[in-house]
């Protein structure tokens, strides 16, 4: 028979509120990443026009992505524009 080393940890519910928001903002930052986003707010975000959004897509910079007729980019894509990349 094997015998286990048990640790308990007393935390309080603060405590405890606290560690779950850290791990739900974790995931919800990973997701976040890949979200998808309106040329509307694409234009906002990094201060261009349509006509600069329509010429990176045809040069590689930011590649468009459509769904039906609308068109939206990758929020890591544009994270990865703004700081410069």
């Amino acid at each position: 028979m094997e015998k286990y080393n048990q640790i308990q940890y007393v935390i309080g519910k603060d405590d405890l509120k606290e560690i779950i928001n850290e791990i739900i903002d974790e995931r919800f930052a990973e997701k976040k990443e890949d979200e998808l986003v309106s040329i509307k707010k694409v234009m906002e975000m990094l201060g261009v026009t349509d006509a600069t959004l329509w010429r990176w897509d045809k040069m590689g910079i930011l590649k468009k992505v459509r769904i039906g007729n609308r068109v939206y980019y990758r929020r890591s894509d544009i994270i990865r524009i703004a700081d410069g990349q």
